[in-house]
């Protein structure tokens, strides 16, 4: 009995020291703050990602930001998917945040500056060859919203009725209603919709934005703009970091703080005609969040 007693302190005794020896690495552990400055003259994504050496995107430091590290992001707009390969722990989170002061937006659209067509009436077309889909072209694609709706292959396809995609077309960070014949495109101004071959849209622009190139035009090219590298990935918050108007937004794994983040569990990519709907739910959860603090 002894004896037993004896095994049974050294075992307890061992076990504590291990966990007690783990805790004191985590509490030593050297963590790094991470700096993101698109603008710097210097900025690069082989930089260490220092002050002075700062990264160039965003993802550049959520390659490598491990538990109790900060990444914090200056002004600018960051269009990219970002995907952390590392969560944190509840003591020592992965922070992402933007420079105290500063707008930073992540979006999931870029910019399209095609040659543009004009097809009359204040219709412009223009072509999708130049943009860089590094997923699924969107604007070939049905919308699906549930796992039971499939995305099925939406371009190319002939009739006069189109069914929509999951593209989405933005002009002055507005976001245009997508239509689904060229009739009703040309009664309705404000509207878009793509062609038979998938391969450019077309856009009634509003009488006061009917010059193409004096505008900011963007479409959606990715899918999610911040999203774990895996679920169960957590313990990430993310402050003072805005998504692009209507841009898409995986947070199921993230630890969200109230402030200047977007509070609905999943965000992807929506019918067009939903979306008025989803910035009046961001705004009144924007509102609540912000009487809480």
């Amino acid at each position: 009995m002894k004896k037993y007693i004896t095994m049974l302190f050294v075992v307890t005794f061992a076990v504590g020291v291990f966990a007690t020896t783990i805790e004191g690495k985590r509490k030593n552990r050297q963590v790094h703050i991470y700096v993101v400055n698109q603008k710097d003259l210097k900025a690069s994504d082989s930089n260490s990602g220092s002050e002075e050496l700062p990264f160039k995107t965003i993802s550049a430091a959520a390659k490598i930001a491990k538990a109790g590290d900060t990444v914090i992001v200056h002004e600018g707009v960051y269009r990219e998917r970002v995907t952390p390969s590392r969560g944190g722990a509840d003591n020592a989170p992965v922070t992402y945040m933007s420079a105290p002061g500063e707008s930073v937006y992540i979006k999931g659209s870029d910019i399209l500056k095609p040659q543009w067509k004009s097809l009359g009436d204040n219709i412009y077309e223009g072509s999708l060859d130049s943009v860089n889909f590094t997923e699924e072209n969107p604007f070939k694609r049905t919308i699906s919203i549930s796992n039971s709706d499939k995305s099925e292959a939406a371009r190319p396809i002939d009739g006069d009725n189109l069914p929509e995609t999951l593209g989405q077309v933005f002009v002055n960070s507005s976001p245009y209603l997508q239509v689904m014949s060229y009739q009703i495109l040309k009664k309705c101004s404000g509207t878009w919709m793509v062609n038979r071959q998938g391969d450019s849209v077309l856009i009634n622009f509003k009488s006061t934005e009917n010059i193409p190139d004096n505008n900011l035009v963007e479409i959606s090219v990715r899918s999610r703009i911040f999203s774990p590298y895996r679920r169960g990935l957590c313990n990430i918050p993310v402050t003072g970091v805005l998504p692009g108007p209507f841009q898409n937004i995986d947070t199921n794994s993230l630890t969200l703080p109230l402030i200047n983040v977007i509070t609905n569990p999943v965000i992807r990519m929506i019918p067009a005609q939903k979306e008025q709907k989803m910035q009046s739910d961001f705004i009144e959860n924007e509102t609540e969040d912000r009487r809480r603090l």
